[in-house]
């Protein structure tokens, strides 16, 4: 089945997303009916959400920065890169800071996009073609990028929050609430076509459900949310947003176990969600946007903690925070780190 036939099949599924949440009183998936629910699961839900690029996995995608001057003179940014000099690109050179990246000046290249309501072609100036579904029929650039990486030695191809994804989706429960929230522009589809064959190859127990995936510049979903696809940072925070306001909705038994609440000065029932992302932009953004609301009330009854996954190379260092009560974020004790999140030993002792 190809993808435009798949896409086909997916119309209304992005509003399923909240009922993949197990929880007592509310709809489970069918293929989970059956199963017994512990008492945690019965009482309370914990979100699992990650963006994809050097965060879930380091893909040799590339992204295409043409001189302004002359378009036919391009380079090819990796991701990982991408998010240390994005904002050299294209801006005048600061006294003090470099705007060199392997030799080229980037203060004279740009982004380029397909214009509006012309036709796309290959030969298009797109620098995010390998981002978006190929052209060509039956071609998958993610699902190729994933087998290029898995087809080299070693485990170097793994992100930061490998581990954790490998734990969230080795339990059929937790898999139904995983979420990937990626920048990329794919259909849904291509990128679930890649899920599954890590689950062919033995590296992950069960998929991320498809309508769990959110490529923020697809159109599609940046038009469901109000965002739009040249503004990504900002996109991802709305789908956030989005699947916060639907935990919210979900009741907590009165005989919910207690964790430590957000402001970290008492023991509360509450639901626990998270969300991971690589890039600082994407991460502050979110931050930013959730703790003006969280200072509103809008999620009383879910404890938010957001995770900066920053690698080697990164300026700013590594961040496990909790939005507080009031809008402002504390660092993550060790043992909230052991509830749920960055749990890095769990997929090594399963």
């Amino acid at each position: 089945m190809t993808l435009k036939k798949k896409a086909l099949l997916r119309i209304g599924t992005l509003a399923l997303l909240m009922s993949s949440f197990s929880v007592r009183g509310q709809e489970v998936p069918q293929e989970i009916k059956n199963e017994t629910l512990s008492s945690e699961e019965q009482h309370t839900v914990t979100g699992w959400n990650f963006d994809w690029d050097d965060n879930i996995a380091f893909m040799p995608t590339v992204i295409v920065v043409y001189n302004k001057a002359n378009p036919k003179l391009f380079i090819d940014i990796p991701t990982g890169d991408f998010a240390k000099v994005r904002s050299l690109i294209g801006v005048p050179a600061v006294v003090g800071k470099s705007s060199m990246y392997k030799g080229v000046n980037l203060s004279k290249y740009t982004l380029m996009f397909p214009e509006e309501g012309k036709e796309v072609t290959e030969t298009t100036e797109n620098s995010y073609k390998y981002f978006r579904d190929s052209l060509k029929e039956g071609e998958n650039y993610f699902l190729n990028d994933l087998k290029k990486v898995l087809g080299g030695s070693g485990q170097d191809w793994q992100g930061p929050v490998w581990n954790d994804l490998v734990y969230a989706l080795s339990d059929k429960k937790r898999a139904s609430r995983t979420t990937v929230i990626t920048a990329r522009g794919h259909s849904p589809e291509a990128i679930h076509e890649g899920v599954l064959y890590l689950v062919e190859q033995g590296l992950l127990k069960y998929p991320v459900p498809l309508e769990n995936i959110f490529p923020v510049s697809n159109p599609e979903i940046a038009k469901r949310f109000g965002g739009s696809p040249k503004e990504t940072s900002l996109t991802k925070a709305k789908v956030i947003m989005h699947i916060l306001d639907e935990m919210q909705r979900l009741p907590i038994s009165d005989m919910a176990a207690k964790a430590l609440n957000s402001d970290g000065t008492a023991y509360e029932k509450l639901h626990n969600w998270g969300f991971s992302d690589d890039d600082f932009k994407n991460f502050e953004t979110s931050v930013k946007l959730l703790s003006a609301e969280v200072a509103n009330k809008r999620w009383p009854k879910i404890k938010i903690n957001v995770f900066y996954t920053a690698h080697r190379g990164h300026e700013q260092d590594q961040q496990s925070l909790v939005i507080m009560s009031n809008g402002k974020t504390r660092e993550q004790t060790k043992a909230e780190k052991s509830e749920g999140f960055f749990c890095e030993n769990k997929a090594k002792e399963m």
